[in-house]
């Protein structure tokens, strides 16, 4: 086979290799680390289920050993934002948004803070209670959420996670160069 049938060969594979490096997502390291405090929930072995992320948006989200993402009846989430925007912006145009979907969601601020925001939500569309905290952060907005489904009740569970997630802490990520 001379050389150029060899380049030839090469050209498509390399091409091929060339572009998919193009289209690549970029995924940012992120400047901060939060902290989950799943040891103090003695009840549940907790699992990440689904992790994903792209040059906007990273989110990981966890569920009881036992149940899938689909298909879950409780569910820790962790959500960065990459974005300048202040806490309080990314909360109106989040508030906007999921009263898009969902006109009767009954979202309360609990505790509010210098760069951090306490909050739940109840929403009977999306059939779940939810528990959230946000921090800003220089890189973008930090968001841990706890959920439970209306259809599976559990006061203690409730009480347990209000107390939890404001444990939640950021601190700077050890993976960060």
């Amino acid at each position: 086979m001379t050389l150029s049938k060899k380049m030839k060969k090469l050209i498509i594979p390399l091409f091929l290799l060339i572009t998919s490096l193009a289209y690549a997502q970029h995924i940012p390291t992120p400047d901060m680390a939060m902290s989950i405090p799943f040891g103090e929930d003695s009840e549940t072995e907790w699992e990440m289920k689904f992790m994903d992320g792209n040059s906007k948006a990273i989110i990981a989200e966890f569920a009881p050993k036992g149940q899938s993402i689909e298909k879950w009846k409780e569910m820790l989430s962790q959500e960065i934002i990459f974005t300048k925007d202040s806490l309080e912006k990314h909360l109106a145009n989040w508030k906007r948004m999921i009263n898009s979907a969902d006109p009767k969601i009954e979202i309360t601020e609990e505790k509010k803070g210098d760069n951090f925001l306490i909050y739940t939500y109840r929403s009977e569309a999306f059939n779940e209670h939810s528990i959230r905290i946000s921090f800003k952060a220089s890189d973008g907005i930090y968001t841990q959420a706890y959920n439970i489904r209306l259809d599976q009740p559990n006061k203690e569970r409730i009480a347990l996670w209000k107390t939890l997630i404001p444990k939640s802490k950021l601190r700077p990520n050890p993976e960060k160069d």
